[in-house]
């Protein structure tokens, strides 16, 4: 099955972190990294004075079910140390 996740990060080097998180995707067992788009910089959605962010999308073949992935999102964000603290807050790694 292919699947779409978004990535965005704007803490603590977001190129690296989105980097890692696909580095820590491609290495789970039933998820396969097959295509990547561009980086891309944008404004925080509040325009709150949070850095800009850095995003992008990736296609995985998984045989995972969604529930399963999302698990494995959560799962890799907080290994790079994502906190929930405010909707729209900043983040070190936002997986969706």
């Amino acid at each position: 099955m292919l699947a779409y996740i978004g990535l965005g990060s704007n803490l603590n080097n977001p190129k690296q972190q989105i980097k890692d998180a696909l580095i820590a995707l491609n290495s789970m067992q039933d998820v396969k990294v097959v295509a990547l788009s561009s980086l891309y910089q944008s404004k925080p959605i509040d325009n709150s004075k949070q850095p800009d962010y850095i995003n992008a999308v990736c296609e995985v073949d998984t045989h995972l079910s969604a529930l399963e992935l999302l698990y494995v999102c959560q799962a890799i964000e907080t290994k790079q140390h994502r906190v929930r603290e405010k909707k729209w807050g900043a983040r070190t790694i936002d997986l969706d």
